[in-house]
């Protein structure tokens, strides 16, 4: 259903995403580490938004994210090549 823990893992709201950046950043962190996940029907752009939103929320943070599958799956997705979609995220 729409309040699932796994509806939650793929459709968190991007200004949450955002607030906990910060609140990782005002805590310490210099790193974050994002998994978004194979979510069924993703809409093409998900991974880059999420990398965005990480990096506008904390400019000076390191991301790590995005394992070989969810890339493998975001360039599926988005009808783009790997290198294509590497150089988006």
């Amino acid at each position: 259903g729409a309040n699932s823990v796994q509806d939650e893992g793929y459709f968190m709201p991007m200004e949450e995403v955002a607030r906990r950046t910060q609140e990782a950043v005002s805590l310490g962190a210099t790193e974050v580490c994002a998994q978004a996940g194979l979510p069924p029907g993703m809409e093409p752009g998900l991974y880059e938004e999420v990398a965005e939103v990480i990096k506008r929320a904390a400019p000076g943070i390191h991301l790590h994210a995005f394992s070989p599958e969810e890339v493998l799956y975001g360039a599926k997705v988005s009808r783009r090549s790997v290198k294509e979609t590497l150089l988006s995220l």
